[in-house]
């Protein structure tokens, strides 16, 4: 963090030796710590001598805050946090500070040095901000970095899937033509070649048939009797082949009537390269598909660079959210239920702060559920309002921290995994910048977010 002069204002020696009174002094050792994040503190310390550093928890990273070194003062906004440590201050050398009651200070010091807290009480007001608009940028960071993790899984899977087909069909395009130079070698002539296009485009008109093991041998050994009187080098081994391709044994005994007896071997090795040429472009079409579904889906979803009003049907914003987080969803094995209302009005908005509070809930509901729970996305009319709805099957929120939810820096999960800013941002995005709604319903078993959102009529 950049140092600025208001925030961090060295104390002066008579500004200390007014404070001593009101204070105990502590020793800390290079690597003690004074105060620990999400512990509870009420108090305040001015740094003496030495130095500590200022560290916080975020997505299990050590995230550097500042350094302050003696003179300075530190811990103070865990008071104004409901007693909560934001961060945590460890020792880089021998230390030696002076801690003071926050309440004490605040009642007691500022009658006996008025100066004193006329330098500390705007340094307090300024810090908080401060430290949320840091904790934001922090939190939209560690936000974009868990869907970037996501978005390379999702993207991996059909990229791999469409690389492994376009090699498999290079080699099955080689063997093809090997097979069709036989074909010609075997005085196939222009009726013989039609009749096996034929064949294979019949072949690649039927949908797929899923064999069980008993109907699988049945074919394979009607099919190996066609092939052992058609005289076909290896039957069984050709046979079980084409079965695997799709053949049934109508195909083998139109091949027989068009090609002659030594060239039915070649022309159906021709014909089950073919099929499987077909079968991999089509794997490659659903994967690059894939690829560009997830790319619109980005598209959508990135509308946070459009910070302008505009009309926003948010079904497609909810779409893309849900896609987005995907691969979370998925590893959870999480059902989905969209119930989205054909007659959900279109609201003026920003669309990619309303992302934003999507993501953060529907990243919250996945979180709380086990796996196999279920996420309802809800959207309908309510009078001249756009309600939505995201409900989950969680463990629900303890009523005595429901009122607390909102609030900057607070979250139930451990140091590390949350930075408590989620709801908070949801919230000011929606009441703030939307002139919007945004409540809680909860008990076990059923969380529900309700946000309502005026219609853009």
């Amino acid at each position: 963090m950049r140092r600025q002069e208001h925030l961090f204002p060295v104390l002066t020696e008579e500004q200390i030796q007014c404070l001593e009174p009101f204070g105990d002094i502590v020793e800390v050792p290079p690597g003690g710590e004074i105060f620990r994040e999400k512990e509870r503190s009420d108090s305040f310390f001015v740094l003496l001598e030495g130095e500590i550093k200022i560290t916080r928890q975020v997505n299990g990273q050590e995230l550097f805050i500042v350094n302050h070194g003696p003179g300075e003062f530190t811990g103070e906004l865990s008071v104004l946090t409901h007693g909560e440590n934001l961060a945590t201050g460890t020792a880089l050398e021998p230390s030696r500070l002076l801690k003071i009651d926050f309440f004490c200070a605040m009642h007691t010091v500022s009658g006996a040095c008025p100066e004193l807290m006329a330098i500390v009480i705007p340094a307090l007001a300024q810090r908080r901000p401060e430290a949320m608009t840091l904790d934001n940028q922090r939190a939209k960071l560690a936000s974009l970095g868990v869907l970037a993790a996501g978005l390379a899984h999702e993207l991996n899977n059909p990229a791999s899937a469409a690389r492994r087909s376009a090699a498999h069909m290079r080699e099955r395009l080689g063997a093809q033509r090997e097979a069709a130079i036989r074909l010609c070698e075997h005085g196939v002539g222009p009726d013989g070649l039609h009749a096996l296009q034929k064949v294979l485009h019949e072949m690649a008109e039927r949908p797929p048939v899923e064999l069980g093991p008993l109907e699988r041998s049945d074919r394979e050994t009607e099919i190996g009797d066609r092939l052992t009187e058609l005289g076909v080098p290896d039957p069984w081994e050709v046979a079980s082949a084409l079965v695997e391709a799709g053949f049934a044994r109508a195909d083998v005994d139109a091949l027989g009537l068009a090609l002659p007896c030594d060239a039915v071997k070649v022309g159906l090795d021709w014909l089950a390269n073919a099929l499987i040429v077909q079968s991999l472009s089509r794997e490659i079409e659903t994967s690059t598909g894939r690829i560009a579904d997830l790319v619109s889906s980005i598209k959508g979803y990135s509308a946070m660079d459009q910070a302008s009003v505009q009309n926003v049907d948010v079904r497609p914003g909810l779409e893309d959210t849900l896609t987005m987080l995907g691969h979370k969803i998925r590893r959870k094995e999480i059902r989905v239920v969209k119930e989205f209302a054909p007659d959900t009005p279109v609201i003026n908005a920003i669309p990619g702060e309303l992302n934003q509070v999507w993501t953060n809930l529907i990243d919250n509901a996945v979180d709380a559920m086990a796996n196999g729970g279920t996420l309802k996305v809800r959207t309908e009319a309510e009078g001249d309002c756009l309600l939505v709805e995201i409900e989950d099957n969680g463990s629900g929120i303890p009523e005595e921290i429901r009122d607390r939810i909102f609030d900057p820096f607070f979250t139930t999960k451990p140091v590390g995994e949350g930075t408590g800013l989620g709801l908070d941002i949801a919230y000011k995005i929606v009441t703030d910048h939307h002139d919007g709604d945004i409540r809680v319903d909860s008990e076990p078993g059923r969380t529900v977010f309700q946000i309502r959102l005026p219609d853009g009529s």
